[in-house]
């Protein structure tokens, strides 16, 4: 296929649009039709929160008799938002009687904090149970079309790696917020990563307040959606420090005695004026690493007071770091499937964040063969072929996979590396963040690694239907 198609914005959306959707088909043709995506469950003479829920659940649902997975607890919690439901954990059913006004899920330390999902679709439920169980999945395809088409104008290869990766299919195709909290987090960190919209662009203040309330919306979507706001934070904080220390330079050269200073008159005037204008645009270089953790610490206090800190919730479940990997690797159970090459990942990004690491100490060879000046500053801002590392990697996908790598240590909790569908979605930050990389074989690497994974979760259900 001639390579202009795959820089073709219009192939581009048309195919991660029948990617996704095929695979939303398959499974829906294997287990009972569009509402199997949802994930409805009931264990006979167990939970069955099927039953407990039915006056919410739409006629003729698909319910599954191993339980169902966490798609159905987002679907309960919107429709208990905007149904005007009491929303009670599981041990409430034994002092409550299940029926209207009521809705039961397994954990609320589990699901209420992850409320950015049902909040955005809840309102779909005002229509009916069944306009809600059929939006829930459209608007995670929607929001994925949207981010993977903004990346893609950014560089058509970023679009690629995260148009196809795996943890936005496979929580498609489980009714799951990762899709949304992916799309939200992209968004916000291109409306905040490219030039105008930096601080101190008042000019782009709806740009810059839209950023920060999606970024806000993506970290109460999905926890781990955390590790890109705090990359984030780190990068700007570090933009503010250069910038502030470059600004003190010039006010000192102006107002210092060893400058053409004018104590009177306009010159003077002038001197003072620029000193002050200076000051202020020091403060404002601030306000965007302010607003970032102001919108975490938001996050965190609704986490908090939500419950997910208690010992039920899922942070209440870590353990030693890598311990979970290493029994998987032992057991030697899955290491041809897709966790062994989750396994893989991890290694991998072990490597980029050691690669990064030394870029940033040693001093490498970036700008000897440029030509000119233009050429200098166009490697300066990663634009174009580049020996070394570009700013952007070294103080955003760095900081954010090291975190993300130190996030999956420590899941050790069994469940996790007990199913591909349970890891893998750990993995969301890197995803995203590897489609920042800018250098080739970096870039290439991690390419082939998440449409691999992709490729080879679609045919696991398509195989099922052959």
């Amino acid at each position: 296929m001639n390579r202009w198609a795959f820089r073709n914005s219009v192939f581009f959306l048309v195919f991660i649009a029948i990617f996704f959707s095929s695979y939303a088909m398959i499974r829906a043709e294997r287990f009972g039709g569009l509402s199997s995506l949802i994930g409805f469950g009931c264990l006979h003479d167990s939970v069955c929160f099927g039953s407990l829920n039915s006056h919410v659940l739409p006629k003729g649902a698909a319910i599954f008799p191993t339980g169902g997975y966490d798609g159905q607890f987002y679907y309960y919690v919107a429709a208990g938002l905007y149904g005007h439901q009491d929303i009670l954990d599981l041990s409430s059913a034994l002092r409550e009687e299940p029926g209207p006004g009521r809705i039961f899920v397994d954990s609320l330390g589990f699901r209420l904090p992850r409320i950015g999902f049902p909040l955005l679709s809840g309102w779909l439920f005002l229509f009916g149970a069944r306009a809600l169980a059929l939006g829930m999945p459209l608007l995670l395809l929607l929001s994925h079309l949207l981010s993977s088409w903004f990346l893609f104008r950014m560089r058509p290869s970023a679009g690629w790696l995260y148009g196809l990766n795996p943890v936005s299919l496979l929580s498609y195709g489980l009714n799951l917020a990762e899709p949304l909290a992916m799309s939200l987090a992209v968004s916000a960190s291109i409306a905040l990563i490219r030039p105008a919209g930096l601080p101190g662009s008042m000019r782009n203040a709806f740009r810059w307040w839209s950023s920060i309330l999606a970024l806000l919306l993506a970290l109460i979507s999905k926890e781990t959606m955390f590790v890109v706001g705090f990359a984030l934070g780190w990068f700007f904080l570090l933009f503010a420090w250069k910038r502030t220390v470059a600004m003190a330079n010039r006010i000192k050269q102006v107002m210092g005695p060893t400058g053409a200073v004018h104590s009177a008159g306009a010159e003077g005037q002038k001197d003072r004026t620029g000193a002050v204008a200076g000051l202020y645009a020091m403060a404002s270089y601030w306000a965007l690493p302010v607003w970032i953790l102001i919108s975490g610490l938001l996050a965190l206090l609704w986490y908090y007071h939500a419950g997910f800190f208690s010992g039920e919730s899922a942070a209440g479940k870590m353990q030693l770091p890598f311990t979970g990997l290493l029994d998987f690797l032992q057991s030697g159970n899955g290491l041809s499937g897709g966790r062994g090459l989750l396994a893989l990942g991890i290694f991998w990004m072990a490597f980029l964040s050691l690669y990064f690491v030394l870029h940033s100490i040693l001093p490498m060879r970036t700008d000897v063969f440029s030509r000119s000046d233009r050429d200098r500053k166009k490697r300066a801002a990663g634009i174009g072929r580049r020996t070394g590392t570009t700013l952007l990697e070294r103080r955003l996908v760095f900081p954010g996979l090291a975190l993300n790598l130190l996030l999956i240590s420590f899941a050790s909790a069994e469940e996790y590396w007990l199913t591909f569908a349970n890891i893998v979605r750990l993995f969301a930050p890197a995803f995203l963040l590897m489609s920042f990389l800018r250098q080739r074989w970096l870039f290439r690497v991690s390419a082939g690694w998440t449409i691999l994974i992709s490729f080879l979760l679609w045919w696991n259900d398509f195989r099922h239907l052959m």
